[in-house]
């Protein structure tokens, strides 16, 4: 298994050592064969939080008391830290591990065995794991699950185990660290990793329950639970602090120091002119507080906001009834919408509204809110008809802020969409603007405000109230399709023989899920036997008896929509067809293009075909159309047509992002992604490589022009050969 995920890796690590020996960045240029092999997304373990940072340099706000980017850090405890921060790396893995993390080995050894995905990538260029060490912070929690007492800080090596973990040995023959875990006992920790006393790595491990099989081992000496006398005797200076970016101050006494059971006096955040108060860094939300304990030395700052109507883009402020975050995407909750700083002052309005998360992939319902992984996209559903923004034509109730987490540029839909339009084949192209989102006060980044893919008025226009079979349906193609909420099969969605359905064996089977309204089973047999006519044409390649039953132009412009910008997705989710009443199957309202254009790890090793792609069950109807010689051409000539649409395209990516760059930056200012793995299905070609907004856009656009002339030259090729 490692070795295969090292022979992935091997390409895209050895350019980026090159580049970091020579002291360089990368500049941004698409490198095919670059690949970062994802981890598996949400494992139910808070990310990042409480990093210790090093000594007068700059950390993120990780939500628990460690500081806030642009602040400087007070000293710590004397441990070596890093000298040059900027070389220290999170550690994307952070709450991922092996088994139970803090388990014994079949040898009886007690180990802490965190999967640190960073290391292994080093590996590939011949770094030794030996050649490191863990400075490790064990925090105790009680029985409520706080926090309760702070360990002092122990040094262990690191041994290669499997796949991407690695086992700390804490006790063993021979072997004492200087700490043991209590089994059964809740732990939070904090590691760096030091090469020659260098800090080059943290890693945050949240609520880490140490194995019961500790009590089997021969080597298990706990250490000691501390006593009641040393909770107390627990010293320690909390401070209150602004950060260095500024927009307001503290009042009250900024530096407490804490005997032990003391708690803190009154502060309170006041917002400067032009800001807004944001909450503090270790996630609590009113300006004023007080009365509070604390086991250790703590640098709290207070987050001020600036309110964004000069970033060229409108603020939308979203407060929930609750004063929660939202973290479900199944449970709607109620929350109030302000919009300011609109382009027209119409569009600068208050309405009420439901609202919950949405996507898959890219949704974390357990995320930090301070950590990247918490930026999810969200459905709206207002209590009123509105126009917002502007957004399409007509006034809606359903609406989607799309959080783009994969995508930095916050332009690869954009690009689609404006491509779309242009080709002209499509019933419906989404619309969109763009958005500073702030929840309960907390900035949240750039988000793209866009229409819900629906049918209704000015989005996927049908004929559905008819209580006929043949009437309009709107029917998507994903493979989670079963998973929403309130389905049934045969009614609300069904399979498609031949298309990955459950008979063939295949471990999550396509649903193709009906969207618009349906009545009964009779309309559902109906879209399902019209669209089983139409794959057994396509897997026929008959050109006339597809043409009788499906729009061949919006068929041919899905697929290049699709392969240009190589979405992995294609052959399982957000592929949206229409049928209107006695019409033809269009493909319609192209759809989540944020792991396309480079983005998604695997995604990237060659400039093959998606749909030619083992791998990632890829749409069959595609691959079976790619060997049809009139489709090849037709294909062809039609990537000849629409050239000068690409070019505007680009030139539509390019001139938004100069609109977007001050927002894209103080996204970036709050989430630090430049130059960064900031998720782990993002390949670091579009992650690590590329350390400014420019960078991204100029990638970007090298991506699709490289990638349009492939496909034009892969077309000649096979017709010569």
């Amino acid at each position: 298994m490692k070795k295969q995920y090292l022979a992935c890796l091997a390409a895209l690590m050895a350019l980026l050592m090159l580049l970091m020996a020579c002291g360089e960045k990368k500049n941004g240029s698409p490198q095919e064969g670059q690949t970062d092999e994802p981890s598996k997304p949400d494992q139910g373990i808070e990310e990042g939080s409480d990093v210790p940072p090093p000594e007068g340099s700059e950390a993120p706000d990780t939500g628990d008391g460690s500081l806030e980017e642009g602040s400087k850090v007070p000293p710590d405890d004397g441990s070596t830290e890093p000298d040059d921060p900027d070389h220290v790396e999170i550690i994307s893995s952070q709450g991922a591990g092996y088994g139970d993390i803090l388990r014994v080995k079949s040898t009886k050894e007690i180990l802490f065995s965190p999967e640190i995905v960073e290391l292994v990538e080093l590996m590939v260029i011949g770094e030794d794991p030996d050649d490191y060490t863990a400075e490790l912070l064990f925090i105790l929690h009680d029985e409520e699950g706080n926090e309760c007492y702070a360990y002092p800080k122990v040094r262990t090596s690191l041994h290669e185990s499997n796949g991407v973990w690695f086992d700390l040995f804490l006790q063993g023959d021979g072997i004492d660290c200087g700490f043991c875990p209590t089994a059964s006992r809740m732990y939070t920790i904090e590691m760096t990793l030091y090469k020659e006393e260098r800090a080059v790595m943290m890693g945050t491990w949240q609520r880490i329950t140490a194995s019961a099989k500790y009590e089997q081992s021969p080597y298990y000496r706990p250490t000691a639970l501390p006593t009641e006398e040393d909770l107390l005797k627990a010293d320690c200076t909390v401070s209150f602090l602004v950060p260095e970016t500024g927009g307001g101050t503290i009042e009250g006494e900024c530096v407490q120091n804490l005997k032990g059971g003391q708690t803190t006096t009154k502060v309170t955040a006041i917002a400067a002119e032009g800001y807004l108060f944001a909450g503090w860094s270790d996630g609590y939300k009113e300006a004023s507080r007080e009365g509070e304990s604390f086991i250790r030395d703590k640098a709290i700052y207070a987050k001020f906001t600036k309110l964004a109507i000069e970033d060229g883009i409108a603020s939308m402020y979203i407060e929930t009834d609750s004063g929660d975050p939202i973290r479900s995407k199944n449970q709607y909750v109620t929350a109030t919408i302000g919009i300011v700083g609109a382009h027209e002052k119409k569009y600068n309005i208050t309405v009420t509204t439901e609202i919950r998360g949405r996507g898959n992939s890219s949704f974390s319902s357990s995320a930090s809110q301070d950590t990247y992984n918490s930026k999810n996209s969200y459905r709206l559903k207002l209590t009123e008809k509105v126009n917002l923004l502007g957004v399409g034509k007509a006034e809606n109730r359903d609406w989607v802020l799309n959080a783009n987490k994969f995508d930095a540029s916050n332009l690869r839909n954009y690009f689609v969409w404006n491509l779309a339009k242009q080709m002209g084949s499509f019933p419906f192209v989404p619309n969109c603007t763009w958005v500073n989102l702030y929840i309960n006060g907390d900035y949240r980044g750039i988000y793209m405000l866009t229409d819900h893919v629906e049918a209704a008025k000015d989005r996927v226009e049908l004929d559905d109230d008819s209580t006929e079979p043949d009437k309009g349906y709107l029917v998507e193609l994903d493979f989670r399709g079963a998973d929403e909420t309130d389905v049934v099969e045969g009614l609300d969605y069904f399979y498609v023989p031949g298309f990955y359905d459950p008979a063939s064996g295949i471990s999550n089977p396509r649903e193709w899920l009906i969207k618009s309204e349906v009545t009964d089973t009779a309309q559902t047999d109906f879209i399902r036997d019209y669209i089983i006519q139409c794959h057994t044409a396509i897997m026929n390649g008959d050109r006339a008896a597809i043409d009788a039953l499906v729009d061949i132009p919006s068929l041919i412009d899905m697929f290049i929509l699709e392969e240009l910008s190589k979405d992995v997705d294609a052959g399982g989710a957000s592929m949206y067809m229409q049928k209107d009443t006695g019409g033809k199957l269009y493909f319609t309202a192209p759809w989540d293009f944020d792991f396309g254009f480079g983005t998604y790890g695997p995604a990237t090793d060659t400039w093959k075909f998606v749909c030619e792609t083992g791998g990632y069950d890829p749409n069959v109807w595609f691959a079976k159309l790619l060997t049809q010689e009139w489709f090849m051409k037709e294909t062809y000539d039609r990537l000849l047509e629409i050239s000068d649409m690409v070019e505007l395209a680009k030139v539509g990516v390019r001139t938004t992002g100069e609109l977007l760059e001050p927002a894209a930056n103080r996204n970036d200012e709050r989430w630090g992604i430049y130059g960064q793995k900031f998720h782990s299905y993002v390949s670091g070609q579009v992650s690590r490589s590329l350390y400014s907004y420019d960078e991204h856009i100029d990638f970007l656009c090298d991506w699709i022009d490289e990638r349009y002339e492939w496909m034009v030259e892969e077309f000649e090729y096979r017709f010569e050969n």
